[in-house]
């Protein structure tokens, strides 16, 4: 964007067909991880409570810092989309560093997967509040 000149066509769509892919890349790289997981040790790790205080901080705390600004003369839409993408789930690229970094890769997923099934009730209820309060 910053050059003077644009990228050949062949080069930017390339760029553009592998930003297109990473998303389904790093899902397909969850599901590899978590399908590498032994049920009993999956059963244990939900049992583990950091695993749910980080869901409920990224899921809830982190969404509920920016309710008072609901009342603020801010565009609803711009306060509606900076508290949705608070409230999304934890980035599929969190396992990936955990991998690269020596970190606990198994741990990391888990945590992805339940914020991720955790937001299908946590966002719609988000969503109401907005419209609710404006």
């Amino acid at each position: 964007m910053l050059l003077p000149f644009r990228l050949p066509l062949l080069i930017s769509g390339v760029l553009s067909d592998i930003g297109t892919m990473t998303l389904p890349l790093s899902m397909i790289l969850i599901g590899s991880l978590l399908a590498a997981i032994r049920f009993n040790e999956f059963k244990q790790l939900m049992k583990n409570k950091y695993i749910w205080y980080a869901s409920a901080a990224k899921l809830i705390l982190i969404p509920l810092t920016l309710v008072p600004f609901l009342w603020l003369p801010v565009s609803t839409i711009v306060i509606g989309v900076a508290l949705l993408v608070t409230a999304t789930p934890s980035a599929p690229t969190v396992p990936m560093f955990a991998q690269k970094y020596g970190g606990d890769v198994t741990f990391s997923s888990v945590i992805v997967a339940t914020t991720t099934i955790l937001c299908v009730i946590t966002v719609p209820i988000l969503y109401a509040m907005i419209l609710l309060v404006r």
